[in-house]
């Protein structure tokens, strides 16, 4: 909470004198001022005069009395006593003082409107001096956004622009850019419609260039230049915002030689390979390759991967692809800044991790895990976690459980399957079947004779978030079904499918929706006819692999919108693995589409997209 005013000070040193004769019993409650200035009063003892005093002589000690209250940050009281005084007939100087201080104490409890209503009451506000003039205003900035009401907190900022020195100025934009620069495009054109000229109107007009041109970057910097021809004198013509100066300067990379360095030998080779060949598909498919353009491989398996990575900048190399072993990334990582644009085919487990230039594209089990909570949460809120007892199943299991609570929902077990034998026993305690069986035997026990069993299992679970391999998912599922449980909504992750439809071994796995990459998802004649064309090229690269296939392929369509991914947060690329987006860190985030079993074969059910945030439950 930001200090009172010195003009309050003042009032109160005024009103202080004025009640000395009405001390008697309340003088324990004075409070000694500093620098050797007679004494002042607290809150409790000008609460506590009023109650002999009457009229505008009560009013304003019940005033001063909520000033300090507010400065003991005792706000719900300061509330209280100053809503009493609204009604009261004071002077022009006392009414500003009131609603100001309104204003504050309403702010303070977050009841926003109610702040901004009263600060609205606050007469004659340009008549106080510099200082108290820029605290209210700030108010009103503050009460404003906390009422959700953007636009106009950006014009009130741009009248407490007028009110700043020259050195704080600067930041006062950035924060107008900041209010405005989420806004949707129509929110932003209903009120520039309503907006005839000047700088709120320069600012808006800004604001939906970027939102325009956010998702289609290649007019932008035409777009920029005329915008500072109409506004030559408007703030941010000579001084843009960051983000749009950083993105009218991204452009396309081009290079004339691209340096692949990846494992082509020893254990990961035929990981590498995969990745290679899916880079090369997407340099030759559709018969647009550049020939001007060299692709350099180096097998990166053993031996120093910063000396290789300095060999192939010094052969020529404009960029890089690699490395795909994290040990690698790490000593990339490492140095700092690198001389060319490198899209390493792995990622830091730490994302502050980085260097300049590097970018980071991979198959993290975690970007599917957030999509599978994401997704459950837009209809349930009680959920099971169920995975592999190993360390991808835990990294997913945990983000599962992070990404679910933190949208309102309650994980009520997170279960581990381990050897497929134990697989039964894991689904009845899930289940709380085996309860159900321990009641049942205690009570023939108790009676002492045999009785009919029926199983039943809790009814609390809305939803299985699961992240297994595809023989556990094939034994799950007939277990839950055996246990009552077939009617509980499962959405999994990609781990659970082959890569390849296998009707007659996942007809158990109808019902379960998972997510996957479009390559192996996209029933589209588009891509089927690629996926076919392609098989006969690089057979793994519809199978198994078919993930690190896709991988590969959209290194090749990244490369060239690296930077310009950086520069704008909501510019998209379409991939065979995804849809790419890159975030503040250079990491490569994807968006999957969702399919579910039917018949033993997955059948599309949702494009990729990028859902809202669930916001928490009410309760």
């Amino acid at each position: 909470m930001m200090p009172y005013p010195r003009q309050i000070c003042r009032w109160l040193l005024l009103v202080s004198l004025v009640a000395m004769p009405l001390t008697g019993c309340v003088d324990d409650l004075r409070v000694q001022s500093p620098d050797d200035h007679p004494p002042l009063r607290n809150a409790d003892y000008f609460l506590q005069a009023a109650k002999s005093a009457t009229g505008t002589r009560a009013a304003l000690m019940r005033l001063s009395a909520g000033e300090l209250l507010l400065n003991e940050q005792r706000n719900d009281q300061a509330v209280e006593v100053l809503e009493s005084l609204k009604d009261q007939p004071l002077s022009e100087d006392d009414r500003q003082r009131l609603h100001r201080a309104r204003g504050q104490a309403l702010l303070n409890v977050g009841r926003f409107s109610e702040a901004v209503a009263a600060l609205e009451l606050v007469p004659r506000p340009d008549r106080m001096d510099r200082d108290d003039y820029r605290h209210f205003l700030q108010l009103k900035v503050d009460a404003l956004v906390g009422d959700r009401r953007p636009v106009e907190a950006a014009a009130t900022r741009l009248v407490l622009g007028n009110q700043l020195d020259r050195s704080e100025r600067p930041a006062n934009e950035q924060a107008i850019w900041q209010l405005l620069k989420p806004l949707n495009y129509d929110t932003l054109f209903q009120y520039r419609s309503q907006i005839q000229s000047g700088l709120l109107a320069g600012w808006l007009d800004l604001a939906l260039l970027y939102q325009r041109y956010s998702r289609t970057p290649d007019g932008l910097p035409q777009a920029l230049s005329q915008w500072q021809a109409r506004y030559p004198t408007h703030p941010a013509a000579s001084n843009l915002p960051e983000e749009l100066s950083r993105a009218a300067q991204a452009n396309r990379i081009e290079v004339g030689q691209v340096a692949l360095l990846l494992p082509l030998s020893g254990r990961l080779a035929a990981t590498g390979r995969i990745v290679r060949d899916g880079f090369l598909a997407g340099y030759y498919g559709g018969g647009d390759a550049d020939p001007s353009l060299r692709i350099r491989v180096y097998d990166s398996a053993g031996g120093d991967f910063v000396t290789l990575y300095r060999q192939a900048v010094a052969d020529g190399a404009g960029a890089v692809i690699g490395p795909l072993v994290k040990e690698q990334l790490l000593q990339l990582s490492a140095l700092g800044a690198l001389p060319v644009p490198t899209l390493a085919m792995n990622m830091t487990d730490d994302p502050n991790q980085r260097a300049d230039l590097l970018f980071q594209f991979g198959l993290p089990v975690e970007d599917e895990a957030e999509q599978v909570a994401t997704r459950a949460l837009t209809s349930f809120r009680q959920a099971m976690i169920v995975s592999n007892q190993d360390a991808v199943g835990d990294r997913a299991a945990q983000t599962m459980q992070q990404a679910f609570e933190a949208g309102g929902g309650t994980v009520l077990a997170n279960i581990k399957l381990g050897n497929d034998k134990e697989i039964e026993a894991s689904v009845a305690a899930m289940l709380g079947v085996d309860s159900s069986r321990q009641r049942m035997k205690a009570l023939q026990q108790t009676l002492g004779k045999e009785l009919g069993f029926q199983v039943r299992r809790r009814q609390d679970i809305e939803v299985i978030l699961l992240t297994v391999k595809p023989t556990s998912a094939r034994q799950l599922k007939p277990f839950l079904n055996l246990y009552r449980g077939e009617d509980i909504p499962i959405l999994a992750t990609s781990q659970l499918f082959g890569g390849q439809p296998q009707p007659q071994l996942d007809e158990e796995l109808n019902g379960i929706e998972f997510c996957d990459v479009p390559w192996l998802l996209d029933s589209g004649d588009a891509t089927t006819a690629e996926r076919q064309r392609i098989a006969g090229l690089w057979p793994a690269a519809t199978g198994s692999q078919g993930r690190l296939f896709a991988l590969g392929y959209d290194a090749w369509r990244l490369l060239p919108e690296l930077t310009r991914l950086s520069a704008f947060p909501d510019y998209r690329v379409s991939g065979l693995s995804g849809l790419l987006r890159i975030d503040e860190f250079g990491r490569v985030h994807r968006a999957l589409p969702w399919a579910r079993f039917r018949d033993g074969r997955p059948v599309a059910t949702q494009a990729a997209t990028e859902p809202l945030p669930v916001p928490p439950s009410a309760d």
